[in-house]
């Protein structure tokens, strides 16, 4: 029986993250050497030869569900929601929390491009991986990103898409907005600063400083 799409699209991804549990093995190279009882290009993730090998060559598996380990991030510092240019960010365009509830969800997820382009700006420097995993028993996995400077573009156009959805969100606001009673004549009233201009500018500042 024909696989249905749906079928060989998750054996395609699948494929491209390094699984080949589900590749045939007249298509996969991979696959064909491990029905033949060849483990040497198999991952422990989905080979239980290949994770056996493992452990007696002395490495242990990455942590399962349960195993007490720790996380460490390049995009995060602390325990904040967003690590240091995201943060920058939020507080200069948000200083008072007063954004309208869509504008804010748009603004949280520019912050976390934000740290993504960070991130990814290191990583093409060589500043570290993208995320680690320590287990208890000091064993360190590191997990890289492929593709960097293609991933940092495809961001980058995110957070342009997002500085327009910002900024015509922001126009709307003001042009319904009814004036404060205090504002002069023509002024809207509690509207934010423009949010596309704060976040341009510091897009702009951390591609200077990239």
């Amino acid at each position: 029986m024909a696989d249905t799409s749906t079928e060989r699209a998750r054996r395609s991804r699948a494929h491209a993250r390094g699984d080949h549990s589900l590749c045939r093995a007249q298509r996969c190279g991979v696959a064909r050497a491990h029905e033949k009882g060849e483990h040497s290009r198999c991952s422990g993730s989905w080979c239980e030869a290949a994770a056996k090998a493992s452990l007696a060559a002395g490495s242990a598996p990455p942590p399962s569900a349960g195993d007490g380990y720790r996380v460490r991030s390049s995009l995060i510092d602390g325990d904040g929601e967003f690590g240091p240019e995201g943060q920058e960010l939020w507080d200069a365009v948000n200083p008072n929390g007063d954004l309208k509830p869509l504008q804010a969800a748009l603004l949280r997820e520019a912050c976390r491009i934000t740290d993504r382009l960070g991130a990814l700006d290191r990583h093409l420097k060589g500043d570290g991986p993208w995320l680690e995993l320590s287990t208890e028993d000091g064993v360190v996995w590191h997990v890289d990103v492929t593709d960097v400077l293609k991933e940092a573009r495809s961001q980058a156009g995110a957070f342009r898409g997002l500085v327009t959805e910002l900024r015509q969100s922001s126009s709307t606001s003001r042009a319904f907005a009814p004036p404060a009673p205090d504002a002069p004549e023509g002024e809207g009233g509690a509207s934010v600063v423009d949010l596309g201009a704060a976040i341009r500018a510091r897009f702009a500042a951390a591609q200077t400083e990239g």
